[in-house]
């Protein structure tokens, strides 16, 4: 068997998309997530409505007159807390709030990764000598900025001499010509 071999997409060839990465079926009642508009809104609807402004629970006087921690407590159950989740610019942000009683700060942390995108896709290919077993994973960006061997803990590849790492360093644009006859 050959070595294994880990490529990294160019980031023009990339396809992402951070909800086929992160599974939130089992905390998907203890986490809203509300950004800007790049980003979509994930959440329980009464804790949705709850953040906007926009909830009555029915005791209220003034049912737009309430702290939405306080409000998410009471409604939603747990103990609630507010954070954000940033990007590399300026406009990449989202509020998120969450149930810290079942969301784990680990949680949070992969979110944030695959949410801001802040992930790099690589090929793998586990045997050199086998080029139809080939499939793709994300790496965190602080993980592929620690090198080779940090991507190859992160996959699981305990023995880093067995495993080639490439990243692409550009590429050149070559025109064909043909010759016009008529």
């Amino acid at each position: 068997m050959g070595k294994t071999i880990v490529k990294k997409v160019p980031d023009e060839d990339v396809y992402y998309r951070w909800d086929d990465q992160v599974y939130l079926d089992e905390v998907a009642d203890d986490i809203v997530i509300i950004g800007e508009r790049h980003y979509i809104m994930f959440g329980n609807d009464d804790a949705v409505r709850i953040i906007n402004g926009d909830f009555y629970d029915g005791v209220l006087e003034d049912p737009y007159d309430y702290e939405t921690i306080d409000e998410l407590n009471k409604v939603m159950g747990g103990d609630w807390e507010e954070t954000e989740f940033r990007g590399y610019s300026q406009g990449d942000w989202c509020q998120v709030y969450y149930n810290k009683e079942k969301v784990s700060k680990g949680l949070l942390k992969e979110l944030e990764i695959f949410i801001m995108g802040k992930v790099d896709e690589f090929l793998v290919q586990d045997d050199e000598d086998n080029e139809d077993d080939v499939y793709s994973v994300f790496v965190p960006h602080d993980v592929v900025w620690d090198g080779k061997k940090a991507i190859c803990e992160y996959l699981g590849l305990t023995d880093p001499s067995d495993v080639i790492v490439l990243e692409d360093d550009g590429y050149k644009k070559v025109y064909n010509y043909k010759e016009i006859t008529d």
